[in-house]
């Protein structure tokens, strides 16, 4: 069976290759799309550049996010809002916060079920969003 090319490269958000020393990051043989040495890794950069669509672009909704992740001139863009915003139950046009664990963990989920067809991770999407700086919530004790 073929994996996806972003699970075969650890990059299950199919981050395009840039200059970014992005930790976990090592010299593959796409040219086109970044490759990482363990799938948290890959993940941890898709949630550090989602972060950065929050706090340095103020990207808050769906719609904002998915058009800047995958614009509509490589990708159907609609088809990609519509399928995150049914992901995390809000509308396309509803603000997230993905410096929310949940927000995070949900939103990752989906734009990996999006980019590869499937999701085959649990465990190293936690990782990987800890490893971005998304805390879970503690619980509070009385």
């Amino acid at each position: 069976m073929n994996l996806p090319r972003g699970i075969r490269n650890n990059n299950p958000g199919n981050i395009r290759r840039t200059d970014i020393e992005w930790e976990g990051k090592v010299k593959g043989g796409d040219s086109v799309f970044e490759v990482f040495s363990r799938p948290w890794w890959g993940i941890r950069a898709l949630a550090k550049l989602l972060l950065n669509y929050q706090s340095k672009h103020d990207l808050m909704t769906p719609a904002e996010i998915i058009s800047r992740w995958a614009p509509g001139h490589e990708n159907p863009t609609d088809i990609y809002v519509q399928h995150i915003a049914q992901r995390l139950g809000v509308t396309a046009h509803q603000a997230i916060f993905v410096e929310k664990y949940d927000t995070a963990y949900k939103l990752v989920a989906a734009i990996i079920e999006f980019e590869n067809g499937r999701n085959p991770y649990t465990w190293e999407i936690q990782t990987g969003i800890i490893l971005a700086g998304i805390e879970p919530a503690q619980p509070e004790y009385k």
